[in-house]
């Protein structure tokens, strides 16, 4: 089923970002639109509220808040678990040698605590509708 999904490639990873654009258009999603920027850090609160109760919650949105973000709306066949294949599990490290994650997140980093794993991919279809719709009310993606 045709679907969409919300993409995010977070600071640590932002220049890879054309080598990115072309792994998600040989996989077969389309880039319906994106954008690079800065969010506030409401904005990032906002985004990540259902991890503010988790104790990483602040460091993470300083890291998405603190350099720009690339974010985009893809669509496609199946686009939510393409691009969470694409970029492979949260933990870098886990992911096999072709995921985006583990190919250009920093690991050891990750492991040690920081939140930025490189990039961020919708769950489910409810959490791409709630993460593009922010896009949109922001006036970041059309």
């Amino acid at each position: 089923m045709k679907g969409k999904t919300f993409a995010m490639i977070k600071p640590s990873c932002l220049a890879f970002a054309p080598e990115v654009e072309v792994e998600m258009k040989l996989s077969g999603l389309e880039i319906v639109d994106s954008k690079m920027v800065t969010l506030s850090t409401s904005q990032a609160e906002e985004f990540y509220a259902e991890h503010e109760s988790k104790p990483f919650f602040c460091s993470l949105v300083t890291m998405l808040s603190s350099a720009p973000v690339m974010v985009y709306e893809l669509e496609g066949y199946d686009a939510i678990r393409k691009w969470r294949d694409l970029i492979g599990p949260t933990n870098p490290s886990k992911g096999e040698r072709s995921q985006l994650r583990r190919r250009y997140a920093n690991a050891e980093a990750y492991l040690a605590g920081s939140p930025d794993n490189g990039f961020h991919g919708s769950a489910n279809p409810e959490d791409a509708e709630r993460e593009l719709g922010l896009m949109k009310k922001w006036g970041i993606l059309e």
